[in-house]
């Protein structure tokens, strides 16, 4: 695991925007320069959130400098090495000074963009990558919301207990507490698998084109004025970029 960068309770660290440095696709908002645990002299970066653009490899290995348990992550994009998950930290990185975060990436493997102006106390954690708005057709059967952000699951994977959730929010939690959320046993994220079945139901659900949702306040709400269309959430995107109400064309 990692130690933030000279001291977290000395300076508040900058939050850094990471990016492939093989084929430039944004990786993560959230990073931050950190020193590992187990070797002060290695310096690297980290973040709290997985995101869409990692692949992560299934097999599981030790960690070369101390006794994690770790998996490669890979740019979804290019496949490029980018760093490590901790799956399963030891006992050294548990009792150390470390940030919490169990994603690690190589600085030799990505490129950093310091946000100034953005510290990573005032950082919003936002489990939801998709921030275009769903407004669903019917209202959505209890099974496809997600018992940790209580909304529409993305990206749907089920723990060997039996439970459901999005695989960001799932795999964050157990991070963090090493439990499933709902029973409360033990599980690691080894034991996460894709639910396939529910990931095309979501996909066959009917929701009303963007382009006419309106927001007011934090809720989203159908426009007076704008696209009546109703699509399938999997097929979306094929509509909304030729839709005739969109106005950046």
């Amino acid at each position: 695991m990692d130690d933030i960068d000279e001291s977290f309770d000395e300076i508040i660290p900058k939050v850094t925007y990471l990016y492939c440095k093989n084929c430039d696709k944004l990786i993560t908002k959230r990073g931050v320069k950190v020193l590992l645990i187990s070797d002060l002299s290695t310096e690297l970066y980290s973040t709290d959130l997985s995101t869409r653009n990692i692949n992560e490899s299934l097999e599981t290995q030790k960690f070369s400098l101390c006794n994690c348990k770790i998996r490669n992550t890979f740019c979804k994009s290019c496949s490029h090495d980018l760093g490590y998950h901790v799956i399963y930290p030891c006992d050294e990185c548990n009792e150390g000074e470390n940030n919490s975060h169990y994603w690690l990436f190589h600085s030799k493997n990505v490129k950093a963009e310091e946000q100034k102006d953005l510290d990573w106390d005032n950082q919003q954690v936002n489990l939801k990558e998709n921030e275009d708005p769903i407004i669903t057709l019917y209202p959505l059967p209890d099974y496809t919301i997600c018992s940790i952000c209580l909304d529409l699951i993305e990206e749907a994977v089920v723990l060997s207990c039996g439970h459901t959730f999005c695989q960001i929010c799932i795999v964050r939690e157990i991070d963090l507490n090493r439990k499933c959320p709902i029973d409360r046993k033990e599980i690691s994220t080894e034991l996460i698998f894709p639910n396939y079945n529910l990931r095309q139901c979501i996909e066959d659900v009917d929701i009303y084109c963007m382009y006419g949702c309106t927001k007011i306040g934090n809720d989203w709400t159908l426009s007076k004025e704008g696209c009546t269309e109703v699509v399938k959430l999997g097929r979306r995107k094929d509509h909304e970029k030729n839709c005739k109400f969109r106005t950046d064309k």
